[in-house]
Order: C-alpha cells, then sequence, then structure tokens
C-alpha cells in the first residue's frame, strides 16, 4: 500500500507572522529590538535607522571621535555615563546597548519640545550647540534618508 494510505492526512497550523524591517544590514532580531524601543519612546523608528545608518553605517563596532564615540549610534560615554548607570549599560559596543542609550537620549531631546530636527541636532552637536544652528545638516541628511529607507522597507515571514 502507499504510504499516504496508511499515514494520516495532518495539517498542522502554523502560526505566520509577517513583520516589516527595513533593508539595511542589521539582523532582523535587531532591527525588532529598536522598532520596538522606539515605539516605547514614540520615535520613528525610520529616523532612529537613518542616525545609525549616518553615525557607524551600521557597524557596532566602529570607534569614532578619537576613540571617544562607540557603536552603532556613536555613544559618547564621557557624555552618557549617568545615562548608562540608570539604563544599566555596561558594553556600548554591544548593539542592543548602544541602541538603548542612544534612542534613550534622542527621547530626552525630543521631551523639550522644539521638534524633532531640533532633537536631532541636538543629538550630533548638543542642545546648547542646536540652539546656535549647529547640527542642522545632520537632522536633514538623517530625515531625508529616513524617507528613503521607508520606501525601501522588505516583509519577513516569521514563523
Amino acid at each position: 500500500e502507499p504510504i499516504a494510505e496508511i499515514v494520516p492526512q495532518v495539517e498542522a497550523e502554523v502560526e505566520v507572522e509577517i513583520v516589516s524591517a527595513y533593508d539595511v544590514p542589521l539582523d532582523l532580531e535587531l532591527q525588532l529590538f529598536i522598532v520596538r524601543l522606539c515605539e516605547e519612546h514614540h520615535i520613528d523608528a525610520s529616523v532612529v535607522m537613518a542616525m545609525i545608518d549616518r553615525e557607524s553605517k551600521f557597524d557596532a563596532d566602529v570607534i569614532g571621535d578619537s576613540g571617544e564615540a562607540f557603536g552603532l549610534m556613536q555613544v559618547q560615554p564621557k557624555w552618557h555615563r549617568e545615562r548608562m548607570n540608570k539604563l544599566g549599560v555596561t558594553d556600548l559596543l554591544d548593539p542592543y546597548q548602544n541602541v538603548m542609550v542612544g534612542v534613550d537620549y534622542l527621547a530626552e531631546m525630543l521631551e523639550r519640545d522644539n521638534g524633532l530636527e531640533w532633537a536631532l541636532a541636538a543629538y550630533n552637536a548638543g542642545a546648547t550647540g542646536a540652539n546656535k544652528g549647529y547640527g542642522a545638516t545632520y537632522a536633514n541628511a538623517v530625515l531625508t534618508n529616513s524617507e528613503i529607507l521607508k520606501e525601501g522597507m522588505i516583509e519577513h515571514v516569521l514563523q
């Protein structure tokens, strides 16, 4: 007898989730972490992805600013030690910890209600720098890239 007649047909129910992700060189797990973190802080995740692109070109191991800035969002411990302690962050080259600090700082700048462009400029040049008009080029580049990243999103099927 054919095996198909002996073994009863079983239809397995498989739960499938479709998620949209950015077409960037970060693994899906990290991207979903970033999206959830951004949702908690009411920040558009595409803006953070564009910041990561601008800051590190998605290289979690990059060290910039003459050894002063670390990881995906180029966090500088000299300015963010207290924030790192508050968040329990010990390793800025760990992409998850790095993004926690960067998003927390951006959220703090957004809470000042000076608008997204100002908050991005402040992320780049500090609040005082943003008040003097520094960081505007950075802010504009991030906003432009965030729109491009939104257009290039791809869907992933999770089982």
